[in-house]
Formats: structure tokens, sequence, C-alpha cells
């Protein structure tokens, strides 16, 4: 997780002497200055390294309360909090998220691989109507909307009425179909 706090600049010259702080002499070709707030000592020293190797200043600290009490060297400046929490929630959100739009895209293809009456077929099906009817709404017999019926659940591959439904009422196709 990144965030930005506006500090006002101050030289702390004990601040400097960290291992993961580039020299005052450096500061001319930084890229920037960061703090790094991790409670993994580990994490902390491996992403110092690696935003030290691309010229940027960094000062680590161990929580947050840590990084209050000491004095602020630059500002701008970035401020990396807990950055594995934040990967992990990232991942956390990601997961479901990415889920949620693979089965939206798939409803949708789905859906587009159906004909004209197979589509209206399934729109009045989603919304719970009988074979009968869905014939008396589209002027066909019930054989006939059989046969429609049977397509839709080839093409849309839900398994059952049920998971139709589900499907329809999980994607962006709800909306679509019910309204």
């Amino acid at each position: 997780m990144l965030a930005i706090r506006p500090i006002s600049f101050q030289i702390n010259s004990s601040a400097l002497a960290h291992p993961l702080t580039l020299s005052l002499n450096s500061m001319t070709n930084t890229a920037g200055h960061s703090y790094l707030i991790d409670d993994d000592e580990s994490m902390r020293t491996s992403l110092g390294r690696m935003l030290c190797e691309v010229g940027y200043i960094v000062e680590d600290c161990a929580s947050a309360v840590t990084f209050y009490e000491k004095p602020i060297l630059v500002a701008p400046a970035l401020i990396f909090l807990n950055t594995l929490k934040a990967v992990a929630d990232t991942s956390a959100f990601d997961g479901p998220q990415f889920k949620r739009v693979s089965e939206n895209v798939g409803a949708k293809k789905d859906y587009a691989a159906l004909t004209p009456r197979e589509e209206e077929v399934c729109s009045w099906s989603v919304k719970s109507l009988f074979n009968k009817g869905i014939a008396l709404q589209l002027g066909n017999d019930d054989v006939t909307i059989k046969i429609h019926k049977v397509r839709v659940m080839d093409e849309m591959l839900p398994g059952s009425m049920q998971t139709l439904h589900k499907k329809f009422l999980r994607s962006d196709l709800g909306g679509l179909v019910l309204g």
C-alpha cells in the first residue's frame, strides 16, 4: 500500500547514518526520498536495498509509531506501509474480483452464441416462466420452446435451471435478461 504524507524539510544528521540511507552528497542524483514502514525486518531490508538501487533515499521504521517519533528528513517523500500485508490484501481482493470478471465474460460469450429466439427463451426462462407460458408469450407451441430451451442449456452450459439463474444474477447479463 502506498501513502503520501505532506511533511516539512529538515535534516537530522543522526538519521543520515542509517545503513539504508544514501549519503547526503548523492541526494542530488536521486529518484526521491522514501520511508518504508513494515514490521518485518527482512522485508524492510530487501525492499530498502531495491529502492536504493534505483536511486531512492530510504528511511525504514519497524512501526508507524517509530516513524512518527523520528524527525522527518525530506519532503515530499513516498511512504510505503506494511508492504507484505498490502500484497496479501491485494491478492485477497483480486482473486474473487478476477473470478467474477471471468464469469461475466464467460456468460456474455455464451449468451452471444444464442440465436435471437434462444435469447428470448432464455430471458423468459430466467424470469421463471414455464414452457407453456413462454410459448404463449412468443406465439409458439411448447414443443418448440422445449427445443430452444435444450439449445440454450447446451450453449450456456449451466447444468441446471438454478445454475442458469445464478449465472445471470451474478453477471452483467442479469439486467439485460431480467430488465
